[in-house]
């Protein structure tokens, strides 16, 4: 039976990755509400840009992590071998 990891057991970077995405799902819809109750004013524009470039950010940063993560595992797996 495969095993499943708690959160106790997850690493820290998966953890990380994790709660960046949840942030990116729980930002999404506030831009839209920005631009469905307030655009095409300026301010709301800069704001709902400035959370939209925030998500893509935290994107990146999870990527980054998870493929950090995944080197570091296959480097381990090769030092088994």
């Amino acid at each position: 039976m495969p095993e499943t990891s708690s959160p106790e057991t997850k690493p820290l970077k998966g953890r990380i990755a994790d709660s960046l995405t949840l942030a990116r799902a729980i930002l999404t819809p506030v831009i839209v509400l920005l631009i469905l109750t307030g655009w095409p004013e300026l301010y709301t524009a800069l704001y709902a840009s400035m959370i939209f470039a925030f998500a893509a950010l935290t994107d990146i940063l999870a990527t980054m992590m998870m493929m950090m993560m995944m080197m570091m595992m296959m480097m381990m797996m090769m030092m088994m071998m």
